[in-house]
């Protein structure tokens, strides 16, 4: 609940609107993509490939405001 907090409030003060959400869309396309059944452990996916992801796209998007809009697109999740 605090992390969606979190974002919300940094898509509003930063008025990262639809950066912001774009960034959420590539970087939950590409974990998706990643993501394997692991039979006995549930869903894995590798652990820095998000944040990663999430930098990345955040530097394309938006360069200035490049660090909200990572925190809100899962660079923060690690």
């Amino acid at each position: 609940m605090l992390p969606t907090l979190l974002s919300l409030y940094l898509l509003c003060k930063h008025r990262l609107y639809v950066s912001g959400l774009l960034g959420i869309v590539i970087v939950a396309a590409v974990v998706h993509g990643l993501a394997t059944p692991v039979l006995g452990v549930g869903i894995a996916v590798p652990t820095f490939i998000p944040p990663l992801v999430a930098t990345a796209t955040a530097w394309v998007l938006q360069r200035r405001a490049a660090p909200p809009r990572d925190c809100v697109g899962g660079g923060g999740t690690v």
